[in-house]
């Protein structure tokens, strides 16, 4: 199933049209407050660390050692977790754009295709711009550090390889690439204008910022436990080596920062913790929308418990092969799918605005 995200989260057709009435609601404000104090912010953070990424890349490749390899898998860590902060934001200098697709799908793709990397490197083949995207980004790097075998001696052995380090060079190259022309972007001219395209029509910044947030909710449920959980149509068991970070075992990690990413931009949340205007305010404006809130917020309630309550150890794919361990699993998959509802469903009615992609979920 490599590259499966790619492919769905690819597919920007619109499934519904039912629009209500603009609210009197001031979406300049929202905009303005989302661009300044949780975009830019977020994408500044992620440029950070992913170049001092590359910096412990460049000095792994340069002398390889075990100290190296464990700084570099360190700076990983850190810039795939920023990384969870912007995943929601694949438009504008996140969008697909010629032979570019999305952020996504460019640099968070997974799982990746381990065969495919491994040819790359045997036959010194390191186009970054083909469509083979499941052999660059953040998660070929986990794999290109942590694995095949995670044991650290092997892995350190196997960069005598020369093909092998410029391969990993030539990721951590692209990656910084990608992340400096997306953050400049943000901190230039797409700014000024995502804050003026304020209505909500389909191509608005209110209509982007809305269905990109629901859509990267849904691959939190549907591929980040949903795929590997083998709940999704078609699968007939589980698959547990289809978890986001399955080679460094700290998918349960990133999970947590992209629900709080969910959350964040559901409350204007500063990465401070300071609350600016989220979609929360947004509905408070509208008919019904104080009744959706409640009921969004009991609900969210709910799913940090059930994520609290999910072990940070064995790994999550572990976890998923026990078919005790995994009812913990199961039990947040269900609760992010009632949530889809009030996010989705409920808060396209209230907003008036219509959802531009299909989840191929039924939702």
């Amino acid at each position: 199933m490599a590259g499966i995200l790619a492919l769905v989260i690819g597919v920007m057709i619109a499934c519904s049209d039912s629009k209500n009435d603009s609210p009197d609601f001031d979406r300049t404000t929202l905009l303005t407050d989302i661009a300044d104090h949780v975009i830019v912010p977020q994408f500044t953070q992620a440029q950070t660390d992913i170049h001092a990424l590359h910096a412990a890349i460049a000095t792994f490749t340069a002398d390889v050692t075990a100290e190296n390899l464990e700084a570099a898998r360190a700076s990983w860590r850190t810039a795939h977790t920023s990384f969870q902060y912007v995943n929601s934001f694949n438009f504008g200098p996140g969008g697909a754009e010629g032979a570019q697709r999305t952020m996504v799908e460019e640099i968070g793709v997974f799982p990746v295709g381990a065969a495919l990397i491994e040819q790359k490197i045997s036959t010194n083949t390191f186009a970054m711009t083909d469509a083979k995207r499941d052999t660059r980004g953040l998660l070929t790097i986990e794999y290109l550090l942590f694995g095949p075998d995670a044991d650290e001696d092997k892995i350190v052995t196997s960069y005598a390889s020369q093909n092998r380090r410029d391969y990993l060079m030539a990721v951590a190259n692209h990656l910084q690439t990608y992340i400096d022309a997306a953050a400049a972007a943000w901190k230039g001219s797409y700014r000024t204008a995502f804050v003026s395209n304020d209505g909500t029509d389909v191509g608005s910044s209110t209509s982007l910022l809305y269905n990109e947030f629901v859509k990267s909710y849904e691959i939190l449920k549907n591929f980040k436990l949903g795929l590997p959980l083998g709940v999704l149509a078609g699968q007939e068991q589980r698959e547990p080596d289809q978890v986001e970070a399955y080679y460094s075992g700290y998918s349960l990690q990133f999970i947590k920062a992209h629900y709080q990413s969910a959350v964040n931009i559901w409350h204007g949340t500063a990465a401070d913790g300071t609350d600016y205007t989220g979609f929360k305010e947004y509905l408070a404006e509208v008919a019904g929308g104080a009744e959706l809130i409640a009921t969004t917020e009991q609900q969210l309630a709910v799913i940090q418990t059930a994520l609290s309550a999910i072990p940070e150890t064995p790994t999550l794919s572990a976890q998923i092969t026990s078919d005790d361990a995994m009812a913990k699993v199961l039990t947040l998959h269900d609760e992010l799918q009632k949530n889809t509802r009030y996010f989705k469903a409920d808060m396209s009615s209230r907003l008036g605005i219509a959802i531009t992609y299909s989840s191929g979920d039924g939702d």
